[in-house]
C-alpha cells in the first residue's frame, strides 16, 4: 500500500508540476478560422506569457500591468505571424462584447493595452471601465488577453483600419524578448513554434 501512494503521489506531482512548467514558459490558447477550406483568421482564447521583468515600468498600480502588455503583445505577435504565414499582410482585431466590442481605429499594441484597461495603465487616466471586456470592475486587475479574434486581408481597406503584420511583429518581438522572457529568446522562438499547432474551425 504505500509503494502504491509513493507512486500515487509521483504521478500528481508530475502532472502539476508539468502543468506549472508549461504555464510559466508561456502559451498561446488559439484555433485557426477557415472558410470553405481557407483560412480566413484566428481566435486568442488566451495568451499567457512567463512572469515577465517589471523593471522599467513605472506609474502603474501593480506588477500585473507588466503581465497584461506582454499577454496584448504575445496574442498579437501571434496573430500577426499567422496572417504572414497565411499570406495576409494585414488583420483587424474584434474585441468580446463591451462598451465597444470593435474600436477599430486601434492599431497598435499600445494603443490597445491603454484603451483597454485605461485605469490600469494610465495612473493619470480617468477612465473606469473595460472597453474591451478584459477585465471587470472589482474583478482585479488584468493579467491575460482573451476572446479576441484576428480577421486576415490581403489588402489595407480605406473603411477599415487595419494592422500591419510586419510591422507588428517589428514592434512586439524586442519587447516580448526582452522583459515577457527575460531576455531568453531561445526559449521564446520555442513558443513561437508553437502557432504551429492550432487546429481549424469552420465558420460560417
Amino acid at each position: 500500500m504505500r509503494n502504491i501512494n509513493i507512486v500515487g503521489f509521483a504521478l500528481l506531482a508530475s502532472v502539476l508540476f508539468g502543468f506549472s512548467g508549461c504555464a510559466e514558459s508561456g502559451r498561446v490558447d488559439a484555433v485557426m478560422l477557415s472558410k470553405h477550406n481557407q483560412v480566413k483568421g484566428i481566435k486568442i482564447y488566451r495568451a499567457f506569457t512567463p512572469v515577465p521583468d517589471t523593471q522599467g515600468y513605472t506609474g502603474y498600480q501593480d506588477d500585473e500591468n507588466a503581465e497584461y502588455r506582454c499577454s496584448v503583445a504575445y496574442a498579437t505577435h501571434a496573430i500577426a505571424t499567422k496572417a504572414l504565414q497565411n499570406g495576409y499582410p494585414y488583420f483587424n482585431i474584434i474585441y468580446p462584447k463591451g462598451s465597444n466590442s470593435n474600436p477599430l481605429p486601434i492599431i497598435t499594441n499600445e494603443k490597445m493595452a491603454r484603451y483597454c484597461a485605461a485605469p490600469y495603465w494610465d495612473k493619470e487616466s480617468n477612465l473606469l471601465d473595460d472597453k474591451c471586456k478584459h477585465i471587470g470592475l472589482g474583478q482585479g486587475t488584468p493579467g491575460a488577453i482573451g476572446g479576441i479574434k484576428g480577421y486576415f486581408f490581403k489588402q489595407r481597406n480605406p473603411l477599415v483600419p487595419l494592422w500591419d503584420a510586419k510591422k507588428t511583429i517589428r514592434d512586439t518581438y524586442p519587447m516580448l524578448v526582452k522583459s515577457c522572457w527575460k531576455g531568453d529568446e531561445v526559449e521564446f522562438r520555442k513558443m513561437i513554434k508553437k502557432y504551429n499547432t492550432y487546429s481549424i474551425e469552420e465558420i460560417d
